[in-house]
């Protein structure tokens, strides 16, 4: 109103009012995965802004409440997803005034991005493996085994993931707490065979030892299975013994031993050797008598020796002695009483029975000492004198005579076996029975089984059992000649041994077993000579 100081007029009136809203603007701030920051600026000049609540924030028009602050961090979004992000500010007229700014959260990688997350190779023990897993980005890693529809486990980064088997698969993504990436995978493989060492041992002419030492430092071998033994190219064997002994085998026979190893993975690895049996040697014969003795031995042959089949006899740890399965020659049995039969056309040698005019004419002498065998002279004594001298005991004896029995494969050939020989074999085949072979001073060779009181020199038909000398190889049923002539020298005088008779014994301290006499040549192998046994159960020379 107007007034000159003492007086006033009516007055006029105005109203004071902020009509103006507030000036506002929003920006952009820092973006994650799963948060956009805003940052807003506003300004009211007239009233001003509100001291309380100045800032109201939107999301996709949703009100997120609000504050004072004129920053805003919207959290638990999706990643790679746009939003609309909006502030209100109300000054304290009550005006207000919005602004908007549309942002999108960022996308968190996929495991498959290079250097998102990295698996080591596998470490293995014990049969399991263990693996560590990285990331190059600020996320955090989560995983899973054998599936991702379960529970994520968090582990940090550069963290092992252990107790692993075999075709096992690890999937692990990045995080932010709210989103995660594409899961990146590692499958757990055992990529490497077991190592494996094989050794033979226990050779013999039948058999082998075939031992394992395999080892797999990853899945580890095969919990069933993990053996498998060949022979040549048969299985034989399929088991977890780590050794094998294979059977049935031939003599003197290469083969060809192989093993495969697997693993849990199913990684093989093979290991082979080549062995060769041992032939059947006089160690073996000799622990074995009753295997072997009486065996046919096929393979050994000698040019004009009227031989076809020869037999084991006897055998220590060094020689196998061959016995012939028939006699030198069953014409030169004398059949007539007197009758003197040539064997070679020299006539130097002859078989005849017994003659007093014969074996008492000192001409028909003959020095065994000159003619006979290297092992004979050690057991002839020129302090007896015997009463039957026959040049067939020269032929017996002569090692040129015999020469044609040794042949390639043998040491030696002797005209019958010695009367050691005998006792040795017959020991080793009859092991609950007794046999003693002495030399006995005034009558020469003797010997004693289980049911005799003395020596004997001569045994009459009967008077022992027969199998007893069929299993030491002694010829039966012939027809002219029944018996094994043992080349026993008489210890009477160095020229006469024995002689043949009429009535079918042997006298003159040569024992004869049987009631005929024949001569049953006996070779001995060379040493390391060795026998095979074949399909049909014989054995064949080497």
């Amino acid at each position: 109103r107007l007034t000159d100081g003492i007086n006033s007029g009516e007055y006029a009136s105005t109203s004071i009012k902020d009509t103006t809203k507030p000036e506002v603007s929003i920006s952009l701030g820092t973006i994650t995965s799963n948060s956009i920051q805003v940052q807003v600026t506003a300004n009211d000049k007239e009233t001003g802004l509100v001291e309380t609540n100045t800032y109201e924030y939107f999301l996709n028009n949703s009100s997120q409440g609000a504050n004072t602050s004129n920053t805003h961090t919207f959290s638990n979004l999706f990643d790679d997803t746009s939003y609309t992000l909006k502030v209100a500010v109300t000054d304290k007229a009550g005006l207000t005034n919005e602004a908007e700014v549309t942002g999108k959260t960022n996308l968190v990688p996929a495991g498959t991005t290079s250097g998102a997350i990295t698996f080591t190779n596998p470490n293995w023990s014990g049969g399991k493996a263990s693996i560590k897993v990285s990331t190059n980005t600020g996320y955090k890693i989560e995983y899973q085994i054998n599936g991702t529809t379960g529970e994520w486990t968090e582990i940090a980064s550069g963290g092992t993931i252990s107790n692993l088997a075999h075709n096992t698969n690890v999937y692990a993504r990045l995080t932010d707490g709210v989103n995660a990436g594409e899961y990146a995978t590692a499958s757990i493989k055992d990529t490497v065979a077991p190592t494996v060492s094989i050794s033979t041992s226990n050779i013999t002419t039948n058999s082998v030892k075939l031992a394992v030492t395999a080892s797999d430092n990853q899945s580890g071998l095969a919990d069933s299975g993990r053996y498998t033994y060949y022979l040549n190219t048969t299985q034989k064997a399929s088991n977890n013994t780590n050794s094998y002994t294979y059977t049935g085998l031939s003599a003197n026979t290469s083969y060809t031993l192989k093993v495969i190893v697997k693993d849990k993975a199913g990684k093989t690895a093979e290991k082979s050797t080549t062995i060769k049996t041992l032939g059947i040697s006089a160690t073996e014969v000799d622990k074995s008598p009753s295997t072997y003795y009486g065996a046919k031995v096929t393979g050994y042959t000698c040019s004009s020796s009227g031989v076809s089949t020869w037999r084991i006899f006897y055998a220590d740890s060094t020689n196998i002695y061959l016995i012939a399965d028939d006699y030198i020659s069953h014409s030169n049995i004398p059949t007539v009483d007197g009758e003197e039969i040539a064997i070679e056309t020299t006539n130097e040698y002859k078989l005849s029975f017994y003659s007093s005019s014969y074996y008492n004419n000192p001409s028909n002498w003959i020095n065994i000492n000159s003619k006979g065998k290297k092992w004979l002279n050690q057991y002839i004594s020129s302090t007896y004198r015997g009463f039957n001298n026959m040049k067939a005991t020269a032929f017996l004896m002569d090692t040129n005579a015999w020469s044609i029995y040794a042949g390639e494969k043998a040491e030696y050939a002797m005209g019958a076996p010695t009367i050691e020989l005998f006792c040795a074999s017959y020991k080793d085949t009859h092991p609950n029975k007794y046999v003693e072979c002495s030399v006995l001073s005034d009558e020469g060779y003797g010997v004693k089984f289980n049911t005799d009181s003395s020596y004997r020199k001569t045994f009459p038909a009967g008077s022992l059992i027969k199998d007893d000398f069929n299993s030491i190889y002694v010829k039966s049923n012939a027809i002219k000649a029944s018996g094994m002539h043992l080349a026993s020298p008489a210890s009477r005088d160095s020229k006469q041994i024995f002689a043949i008779t009429s009535g079918g014994g042997i006298y003159a301290n040569q024992i004869n077993l049987t009631l005929d006499a024949g001569l049953r040549p006996i070779v001995c192998l060379k040493s390391g000579t060795v026998l095979t046994k074949t399909s049909e159960g014989v054995y064949a020379i080497q």
